[in-house]
């Protein structure tokens, strides 16, 4: 028999996917734990239009996300710190402070949150390129400058 796994069952399979089990570990097992629900025709237009309404939903996700990536790469994000004349902070730019820079210049937050990577915060004035990932694979760059405050 068909059953759509509600939950990751070691070695049988993932959440979400539909595995074909014999009629007696569905019965003594999964279902009596609801770790699964028998594929029925209801089940399997219900399991339908939600993956129709997730492939929209990543769509509208994705055209969001390439919007801020363009916005991304054309302005720089410009940071003020103190630092002595050679030019070093007095101590460091990390993702989180270029998170709040952005929600300053009125960037869409609830995108980018988690997502700068930085190998290690940056320490010294000028510009420095920063790498932004999305879901699906998507990267921006975007300029970093510190200037002195």
């Amino acid at each position: 028999m068909k059953a759509l796994l509600k939950k990751d069952i070691k070695g049988v399979g993932r959440k979400g996917e539909i595995k074909n089990v014999s009629d007696g570990f569905y019965r003594n097992f999964l279902m009596p734990k609801e770790y699964a629900v028998a594929i029925t025709e209801k089940v399997e237009a219900e399991l339908k239009q939600k993956t129709l309404q997730e492939e929209a939903d990543r769509g509208k996700r994705k055209s969001s996300i390439e919007v801020l990536q363009t916005e991304l790469s054309k302005k720089p994000i410009i940071i003020k710190g103190a630092m002595d004349d050679t030019g070093k902070l007095f101590g460091s730019v990390n993702a989180r402070a270029i998170e709040k820079a952005l929600a300053e210049a009125g960037r869409n937050l609830s995108l980018l949150h988690g997502k700068i990577m930085l190998e290690e915060p940056l320490k010294e004035k000028g510009a420095h390129k920063v790498v932004i990932r999305f879901s699906d694979g998507i990267k921006a760059e975007c300029v970093v400058i510190i200037e002195k405050q």
